[in-house]
């Protein structure tokens, strides 16, 4: 029984030590930088959305009318693909869509991408 309460009386101290240390070594919080004002925020954000909703709207109307052109490998779909890649020079050229890529790796990732390789 005195070997359990030696060994509490040990581990206490040993905690309480540690606990000391960490106070006395904790390092200074980093200064704090000022945001900028809410309404600044807002007022670019409500600009880029007015900017960009258009084009989402006039890209989402072009995915969408390829893919009611039929089911993927129908040869509806692989009709309407050559022109639905020119209307989207992102999934065409490599120029478009970065050095070095293709087609392929311009829709890696994306769910909404149709299949170009078949």
């Amino acid at each position: 029984m005195t070997v359990g309460v030696v060994l509490a009386v040990v581990l206490a101290v040993a905690a309480l030590v540690v606990a000391v240390v960490s106070l006395v070594t904790q390092p200074a919080p980093a200064p704090t930088v000022s945001a900028p004002s809410g309404q600044a925020i807002t007022d670019a954000d409500k600009a880029l959305c007015q900017a960009i909703g258009p084009l989402m709207k006039e890209n989402d109307d072009r995915s969408n009318a390829f893919l009611t052109t039929g089911e993927a490998g129908s040869p509806e779909r692989d009709a309407a693909l050559p022109k639905f890649v020119s209307d989207n020079p992102r999934l065409g050229a490599p120029d478009a869509t970065g050095p070095g890529c293709t087609r392929q790796s311009a829709t890696v990732g994306n769910p909404r991408a149709p299949a170009l390789h078949r």
